[in-house]
């Protein structure tokens, strides 16, 4: 099984009132020690320099990773020159390049001095993401027993929690993490990278590809038909010929189709697609700007086009 990489984007502050760095060794934990599947590639705190760009390591460690966890609090974190935190900055490097988001959105105190940064970064979430609500489970956010860890880490309490509190606390966050991750095991591991979409059918029984290739707007006339018409010997190759080949006898890795602007190679290679999706072949659309083989993780007891 190939090995998930998981970033942890959060501020790292050892003040557990307004830091995450105990949230984020427990999630460090479960990523390393409890999954068998994954493993941490964030930096630590000391590898973090602002004169050495800071920023510019944690966004080359989120373009590494294959999933990225967000937490969000009340402390917004230091601000950069383009107005943003590191934290906002490797949240929309990790959207830009459709990356999963597990993101979880801490209480906030309204009166935090902070607040207005924090706020509009998580207006900008909760408008752009759908994983805020689909993604991640909410159970330790309103669970009675944890109200006092919480209130105190966003500034609605000067209660101080005990020792046995936050353990239990963090114990059940990192239960969360765990589940959450879980839950969505086969979708992140084998998620299609930057670049790469999945054909399939839709209730009509047609491809889901423009409209204008579509059966109803521009009816196919398949090459079977052609030949026949015209009483063709068998150098000219049909749709069904050429599905042999590849598909079946596996006479070749692949087909290259070559031709003048119009002539139909577009649909052609639909039509081959709608007939290996028909025989249980996953098909893949590979665009101009995909990223490299190496980003795209199959399973090897599927077959592929």
């Amino acid at each position: 099984m190939d090995i998930v990489k998981v970033f942890i984007s959060s501020v790292f502050r050892d003040d557990f009132q307004i830091g995450f760095a105990r949230e984020r060794e427990v999630i460090k934990d479960v990523i390393n020690n409890k999954l068998d599947f994954t493993t941490n590639t964030s930096p630590d705190y000391g590898d973090l320099n602002p004169i050495n760009g800071t920023e510019d390591l944690s966004l080359e460690k989120v373009e590494l990773a294959d999933i990225v966890i967000l937490l969000v609090g009340r402390c917004y974190g230091g601000i950069r020159g383009n107005g943003l935190s590191v934290t906002e900055m490797e949240y929309q490097k990790a959207r830009e390049i459709g990356k999963p988001l597990f993101i979880y959105i801490f209480p906030n105190n309204p009166n935090d001095k902070h607040n207005d940064k924090v706020q509009k970064f998580i207006e900008n979430i909760y408008n752009n993401d759908a994983y805020v609500s689909k993604n991640v489970s909410k159970d330790i956010f309103s669970a009675p027993k944890y109200q006092k860890v919480l209130k105190y880490k966003n500034g609605n309490s000067t209660d101080i929690p005990t020792e046995d509190e936050i353990q239990d606390y963090l114990e059940c966050f990192a239960h969360t993490i765990e589940k959450d991750i879980l839950k969505f095991k086969d979708k992140i591991i084998y998620k299609l990278p930057y670049g790469v979409k999945e054909i399939v059918e839709d209730t009509e029984e047609k491809l889901k590809y423009r409209q204008y290739l579509s059966s109803k707007t521009l009816p196919y006339i398949k090459r079977t038909s052609f030949k026949d018409e015209k009483d063709l010997d068998d150098n000219f190759l049909t749709e069904e010929d050429y599905y042999r080949q590849v598909f079946v006898d596996n006479e070749y890795d692949a087909l290259l189709i070559a031709g003048e602007g119009g002539v139909g190679k577009t649909r052609l290679m639909y039509e081959l697609s709608r007939k290996a999706q028909k025989n249980k072949w996953k098909v893949y659309q590979i665009y101009n700007d995909f990223r490299g083989w190496d980003t795209l993780k199959l399973d090897k007891t599927k077959s592929y086009c």
